[in-house]
């Protein structure tokens, strides 16, 4: 049963159509719009309220339409002409409606889009729930503020489609690169992506500013992507994450030896299981059960096969056999002791290392000790 606060008004339907004062009309609207999204009015009380709505929408009072779209912009009770003449109307009445009304179909985004309003596109860019297609629509279409929106806008669901879209529409953009980033579920091969590009654009930058030469920029720019691709894993990432980031790897060109080398030497183990699988074309078990053999074959056939030189061979046999002293060594040691205690036991091996890979790893343990200076 309806309460007479609940009710339509007579003294609220009048004032908000008949006062001559915008600011009188505008607060009768938002008392009249709060009655209206009662869901329990009866129909002829519904009817009447339809027909106010209709009437106050046309009013010629910026202030009185916005008062009805703001107070009514979640409602599920807007006539459709209303809604429709509403989200044509200016941007400070139409971009409350079409950010949030649950009314909204695709063919009214789509109209919005062809529009090319740009306050109202960032709008859609804004809601909460946007289908595949208008959301490649958006990318493709609006500009770059309408994208940086939707990258951070982690309540949509971005397809991988649509999020390599954006990557490779916006590749240099910064704030949409660690937008994409900081979303809480993003496909590997998307990921990997913008790693590659933060990278590339790190070595650009190193070669225009700092006077490096192109080569020692390009190994720099290698060296971040790497290193920030094997600190992204964790042994906790579940088997499908990995493949998906090897996947990625493989299918943009970036996975090889050294890279696989440069996780066995932190002690990225899974990972390392599933780059030899890919790079050997062989499935991941009989990876693991060639790579721990205790053999002298089986490893040094799965490294040729994986591409592997000799000298990296020996190295993934010395780093494997560091893993297992540790792991068998006993006591209970936290990811962050582990990487150290295995990069610390990798430096002092007596095989000679590349200078590239040598800085690599001393780069990595001064980080980590750096860290835990940090914590202490």
């Amino acid at each position: 049963m309806l309460q007479d606060t609940d009710r339509i008004k007579t003294e609220d339907a009048r004032q908000a159509v008949h006062d001559a004062d915008p600011e009188k009309r505008s607060h009768a609207t938002m008392r009249l719009s709060k009655v209206i999204q009662n869901p329990n009015l009866t129909e002829g009380e519904r009817d009447y309220a339809n027909r106010l709505i209709e009437v106050i929408s046309e009013d010629v009072s910026e202030l009185v339409r916005r008062s009805l779209a703001i107070t009514l912009r979640n409602s599920p009770f807007i006539p459709r002409p209303v809604l429709s003449r509403l989200i044509e109307d200016i941007d400070s009445i139409a971009v409350p409606l079409i950010t949030h009304s649950p009314l909204l179909t695709e063919a009214d985004l789509s109209l919005v889009l062809k529009s090319g309003m740009v306050g109202k596109v960032r709008a859609v860019a804004a809601r909460k729930d946007l289908s595949n297609r208008i959301i490649l629509s958006l990318i493709e279409t609006g500009d770059a503020q309408s994208s940086r929106t939707l990258a951070a806008n982690d309540t949509l669901h971005l397809s991988d489609e649509a999020a390599q879209a954006m990557i490779e529409t916006y590749r240099e953009d910064d704030i949409i690169r660690q937008a994409m980033l900081n979303r809480a579920s993003m496909p590997m091969l998307v990921v990997e992506k913008l790693v590659a590009a933060s990278a590339e654009d790190i070595a650009d930058r190193l070669f225009r500013r700092k006077s490096l030469s192109k080569e020692n920029s390009n190994r720099i720019g290698r060296e971040t992507h790497e290193r920030t691709l094997v600190r992204l894993t964790n042994e906790h990432f579940s088997e499908k994450t990995l493949r998906d980031l090897v996947s990625a790897l493989k299918c943009n060109g970036r996975l090889s030896p050294e890279l696989t080398l440069r996780a066995m030497g932190l002690g990225k183990v899974s990972l390392v299981h599933y780059c030899l699988a890919a790079l050997a074309d062989l499935s991941v078990r009989k990876v693991v059960l060639m790579l721990h053999d205790t053999g002298p074959f089986a490893l040094r056939g799965l490294c040729a096969k994986a591409g592997f030189k000799e000298p990296q061979t020996r190295f993934m046999r010395e780093a494997l056999k560091l893993y297992n002293d540790i792991e068998m060594s006993g006591g209970k040691l936290s990811a962050h002791e582990f990487q150290v205690k295995m990069l610390e036991r990798i430096l002092t091996l007596p095989i000679e290392l590349s200078e590239a890979d040598s800085d690599y790893f001393y780069g990595i343990l001064d980080g980590l000790e750096s860290d835990q200076r940090k914590s202490d």
